[in-house]
């Protein structure tokens, strides 16, 4: 079992580690907009806020799950960061679709900005452990709900989020995301707590 902890690890390239493991697990959706995996790295791991539960295997990280409520998120998109990976327009532009991305979350409930496993440590309950751990803190901030997103082409990920109890509560058609990021929906899934 792997330890879940707030917030970002005191321990050299952890923000790093983090970071790749959430371009990993998006790439599909990110590659887009982010291009190569080094420029992704160079650009997210300084943007990357507290909010944060990471999953832990030693010193080790594998698996992260961001924190999203009307008060903060997963990403503050450092402007410095961006402008050094992407240049000055190339960074503003890239900031301004993420921040497009974020949306409204309502007062009473914690949007999980993403959860993302590493690539071999997927299978051996590592996202079962960081759901239990984002309802715990959900019920600690005396929320009722936790909300996600999944796409309609992993069915995989939308499969595994109803196992946890989440339902779906409805679907967003975005059909000129599918020749750029390669999906054509974005599904709103919410568990109570």
């Amino acid at each position: 079992m792997a330890e879940i902890v707030r917030g970002i690890p005191q321990m050299a390239g952890c923000r790093e580690q983090i970071a790749q493991i959430y371009y990993g697990a998006f790439e599909r959706k990110l590659a887009w907009l982010l291009v190569r995996e080094e420029l992704a790295i160079a650009a997210l791991a300084p943007s990357l806020t507290e909010h944060q539960l990471v999953a832990l295997e030693g010193q080790r990280i594998v698996g992260v799950a961001g924190l999203r409520t009307r008060a903060y998120g997963l990403l503050d998109y450092d402007r410095s960061a961006f402008r050094y990976a992407y240049g000055r327009f190339g960074g503003w532009w890239r900031r301004a679709a993420l921040r497009f991305a974020d949306h409204h979350v309502p007062a009473d409930t914690l949007h999980v900005d993403a959860l993302a496993v590493a690539a071999d440590r997927r299978g051996h309950g590592i996202g079962a452990q960081l759901v239990a751990a984002l309802c715990a803190f959900a019920i600690e901030q005396r929320l009722s709900a936790v909300t996600l997103e999944v796409v309609d082409v992993n069915p995989r990920a939308q499969s595994f989020y109803e196992q946890q109890g989440f339902e779906m509560i409805r679907w967003r058609r975005m059909p000129l995301m599918k020749p750029v990021a390669g999906f054509g929906a974005v599904g709103l899934m919410r568990k109570q707590v």
